[in-house]
């Protein structure tokens, strides 16, 4: 294995207002709705972003 980058994994729970809120989007857009898979994939910046809070 061979590492890329060391930034932290980040996890959007389904109950948060910015999930809903791109979910309705997505839903209104394309007239379906999303299904919720979790799958790999993040950006480093953002685990950072919530710390600083």
């Amino acid at each position: 294995m061979k590492i890329l980058h060391g930034g932290q994994a980040y996890v959007s729970h389904k109950n948060m207002p910015e999930y809903k809120a791109a979910k309705l989007a997505y839903t209104e857009a394309f007239d379906k709705k999303p299904v919720h898979v979790r799958s790999g994939g993040n950006i480093p910046i953002i685990s950072l972003i919530i710390n600083v809070n």
